[in-house]
Formats: C-alpha cells, structure tokens, sequence
C-alpha cells in the first residue's frame, strides 16, 4: 500500500519537473531575444548647446613690462566684482546665449572610446577701476575706464572601461586627457594717450594654438548609467585629477547630470547639467612669485541631440 501511495506522488514530480523544463524551454529563446534586442555598440555623434554657462573667476598674471625688464608681479583680481565681466556669453558658433558643443563616440560592450569640444566662448565687461591692478607687465591704474575679454574653450578624449553593461545599468571606470584653452585681455584708454593693453596670448609657452595659451592635463573619474536604457537612462559622471610637478600645481573637476530619451533606437534627446572647474598656479624657473594663478569655474544646463548607428 505505501509503494501504490508512493506512485502518484512521483508521478506527479515527473509532471511538475516536466513542466519546468517545457517552461524553461520556451523562456530561454525569449530571453535570449530580450539580450540580443539591446545594442550595445554604436558609433555616433552628439551636438548640442550649453546655455548659459555661468563663469566665475578669481585670478592674477605677472609679466615684465613691455615684454622685457623685470617681472611685474601680478594683481589678484575678481572677474565680476573687480574688472565688471558679465554673465552673457558671446559664441560665434551657435544662438545668442548658447555655447555649440560636440561628441564623437564609439561604444562597444566593454570599451567605449569619446572626443568632445565646448567651443570657443566670451565674456565681456566694463568697469572704472577702483584699484590699481598688475596684469602681464602693465600697470592699469585706478581710475581708468578698463574693457576685459575673457575667451576659452574646452576639449578632450576619454576611454571607458565598461566593466558592467547591460539593459538596466553601465558601469564604467575612465581614463583621458582634456584640454582649456584661455585668451583674456585687459584694455583701457586715456584721453590723449595710446591705449594700454594685456593679453595672455602675448605670453611665451610651449603650448599655444592662435591666441589661447593651452592647458593639458589628465583625468580620472566614473560614469554610471541608470534606466530602461533602450528607452531612456539617467547618466551620472565625475572626473577630475591633481597634479604638481615642474613649477605647476592645480587640479580640475568635471561633474555632469544628465537624461537621454531615445523616441528611436537611432536618435536621442540629452538634457544635462555640468559643472567644470580648474585651479591652476604655475610659475617660471627662478621665480619668487606665481607667473599665473587662476580659479575658474563654469556650470549651466546643456541640451543636446544624439544619433547614433
């Protein structure tokens, strides 16, 4: 009686482990399907504006007087409160008030490899000094109607470790090297007198390109992205570095929030927010004093389009 009362019961597991394999069977196939339907490499491009960019700048320039002489140690001066520079940014290369910015990307499953540009942007202002400030070798005394332009741009490459990729989130260590590029001017005029001007394009470096003294450094940092990425993902990323050695010290961070709707697999809509900053000093062999010192932050929202194949 125990052997027939047995049967039933492992008749009935035969049914159910039966069942499950006959479920698993026609689950994987669709699962399969689910991992083949996400894409993970694209090569594309990224264009869009940043609106707006706030600047904030604190700095000094030291240099010899008509480009010989002495050094003339430089003045610490604050952009907005000290020389009357603005928030409204000038570009020649989009809309009133934006910033033209470009990506080009390769992504792959485990590697992904970008190269960006923030083109070149301005800010202007116009103040009656209240001091008398040092700027590269001239002396701007109080007093004086003085015009500044302060105009930059950015650029850089990474690679991304993607050491989780999926349909959900992307982990991924990087690792690149990014560029600013700065051209600042001071100008006033006396009535009667020739105008007096300093640019830091009239400064001797190893690395210029036009009128910008260019600033390379490297960076390390992380990104993470976060969603039904097919669709739609939030992406977090923040890189930075610190460096000291051969008379220049300083370091930089870049923090970026942003969330990208793709309506077509093929074509995206980013909306971010950035935050940039560089602090950098730096002096000439044998100088007592810093030869250049600045603090430069920018942040504002950007807006942008994806395609991608």
């Amino acid at each position: 009686m125990n052997a027939l009362r047995l049967r039933p019961r492992r008749s009935m597991t035969r049914w159910l482990l039966c069942a499950a394999l006959l479920g698993l069977a026609w689950t994987a196939p669709a699962q399969a399907e689910d991992d083949d339907d996400f894409e993970t490499g694209w090569v594309g491009v990224r264009l869009g504006m940043w609106y707006r960019p706030e600047v904030r700048l604190e700095g000094l320039v030291s240099g010899k007087a008509l480009g010989f002489g002495p050094n003339v140690p430089g003045t610490s001066f604050n952009a907005e409160r000290d020389l009357g520079v603005t928030q409204n940014v000038e570009s020649d290369f989009f809309f009133d008030q934006g910033v033209g910015e470009a990506e080009v990307f390769f992504d792959s499953e485990w590697i992904s490899l970008s190269l960006e540009v923030v083109a070149p942007h301005t800010y202007r202002g116009s103040r009656v000094l209240q001091r008398t400030i040092n700027f590269n070798g001239r002396t701007f005394t109080a007093g004086v109607a003085l015009k500044t332009k302060l105009q930059q741009f950015t650029g850089g490459a990474q690679i991304k470790l993607n050491v989780l990729n999926n349909r959900i989130v992307a982990v991924s260590p990087l690792i690149g090297v990014r560029v600013l590029g700065i051209d600042w001017e001071l100008e006033s005029s006396v009535l009667g007198q020739p105008a007096l001007r300093g640019d830091t394009s009239d400064i001797s470096s190893p690395l210029q390109f036009g009128g910008f003294q260019v600033l390379p450094y490297p960076e390390l940092g992380l990104e993470v992205k976060v969603g039904l990425r097919k669709y739609f993902e939030v992406d977090a990323k923040l890189a930075g570095f610190y460096l000291d050695f051969f008379g220049v010290r300083g370091g930089a961070i870049e923090a970026e929030l942003g969330a990208t709707l793709y309506p077509v697999s093929n074509l995206g809509i980013r909306l971010a927010y950035r935050y940039y900053a560089v602090d950098f000093e730096a002096r000439k062999s044998g100088a007592s004093s810093n030869f250049f010192e600045f603090d430069l932050e920018f942040l504002g929202p950007s807006l942008s389009v994806v395609v991608r194949f």
